[in-house]
Order: C-alpha cells, then sequence, then structure tokens
C-alpha cells in the first residue's frame, strides 16, 4: 500500500490534470469460446493471442465492444460502439455498423465462434498523459464470476496489486520521474489473474509478491 501512495504522488506531482478524465471507474465483461480458448492462449503466454470484452463506465451501462490483440511484444486495440439495442451482460453484442473498427471487431469475434460471458473485471483507473503517452493506474481491482464459469468456486475476489501502464507507440519512452517508482516491467492479465483466483488458485498471485 505504502509503494502505491508512493507511486500516485509522484504521478499525480508530475503528470496530475493532464488528463481530461483524470480518475473513474472501468468496467469490463470478459467473453471467451466454450473451451475457453482465450483463456488457455493467456494461460500458455502465447505470441499471438486475443482477449474479447465490453466496456463501460462507473455506473454507467456498457458502450464499447472491444478486442485486444498481442503479437509478441506489440499490443493493439480495436474498438467499436455497442448498438444500445444489443447492449446485454448475457451475450456478445450484435455490431450493425458498417464502419472500420466495427467490421473488424464483428470479424474477429465471429473468426472464435460463439463467444459466452467469462469474468467480469472492476477497478478504479487514475489516467495522466504527457507528450503521446498515455499513463494509467489502476487499484481496487475486483473480479465477479459469471454464471457461465463452471469451474469457479468463488462469486468475487480482490486482486491485492495496482497496475501502472505507459501506452505509446514508442520503443522507448522517455519518461522523467519514472525512476523514481523503482518498479520492474512485468507481464500482467486481469482476465487470466481474476479467472484463476475465483477458480482458487492463490498460487497464481505468487509471481507478483
Amino acid at each position: 500500500m505504502e509503494r502505491l501512495h508512493h507511486t500516485r504522488h509522484v504521478l499525480d506531482t508530475l503528470y496530475g490534470g493532464t488528463d481530461p478524465y483524470p480518475a473513474g471507474w472501468v468496467n469490463s465483461l470478459y467473453f471467451d469460446t466454450m473451451t475457453r480458448r482465450c483463456f488457455e492462449e493467456c494461460e500458455a503466454g502465447l505470441a499471438n493471442k486475443r482477449k474479447f470484452r465490453v466496456r463501460g463506465y462507473d455506473d454507467g451501462p456498457y458502450t464499447r465492444a472491444q478486442v485486444k490483440e498481442k503479437s509478441l511484444c506489440a499490443v493493439s486495440k480495436r474498438s467499436a460502439p455497442i448498438d444500445s439495442d444489443s447492449c446485454s451482460d448475457k451475450a456478445w453484442p450484435r455490431l450493425g455498423r458498417d464502419d472500420r473498427d466495427s467490421v473488424a471487431v464483428r470479424s474477429l469475434a465471429a473468426s472464435y465462434g460463439p463467444l459466452i460471458p467469462a469474468v467480469k473485471i472492476r477497478y478504479h483507473r487514475h489516467r495522466y498523459r504527457t507528450f503521446d503517452y498515455r499513463i494509467t493506474l489502476d487499484e481496487k481491482i475486483e473480479a465477479l464470476a459469471c454464471p457461465e464459469h463452471r469451474l469457479a468456486t468463488r462469486s468475487m475476489v480482490r486482486i491485492p496489486l495496482a497496475v501502472l501502464e505507459v501506452k505509446t507507440r514508442a520503443d522507448r519512452p522517455f519518461l522523467p520521474g519514472f525512476g523514481k517508482l523503482d518498479l520492474e516491467p512485468s507481464s500482467f492479465s486481469k482476465f487470466l489473474l481474476g479467472l484463476t483466483l475465483l477458480e482458487g488458485k492463490p498460487d497464481t498471485l505468487s509471481k507478483y509478491l
């Protein structure tokens, strides 16, 4: 907790007030196939993997359908608006628009076959910007089991970690002040960790503690 407070203090001092939405709750509902293809891609650490989710903010409804792709070390995200009449936490939404992003998200989801709810992830996000970098600090992370998650032994877990992420196209970001944080980079998936903790496997936390 002390390290989290220190990190927030440094970020607020250096970059406070730089994002138009400085803080708020993020709600994500992740989907997977019946055979848990996305989970297995992530658990195995495959070079190429995808996650499918819908996202909303604070107490509002889900507003975006997203596909997060990782290829080697490069991470990209495709996002499309959800038609209001298909906004549901029980099924992957229908994307009736024909813009480029909607077509891409719809095609990628279809390539995986039928998608069902896997896990809900909720956390409080602090946002910062500098140059073309976006910096986010996520805390108070919770994972909630979906009815379709038959392996879950718990309905909800709190993940006792915070996640600092820098989003940029630069290969070597220049971020003055980050040396004061004394943090080491690590691969982290709220989706994977949330599911494994809900399934009663707390040992998965040991690599981060």
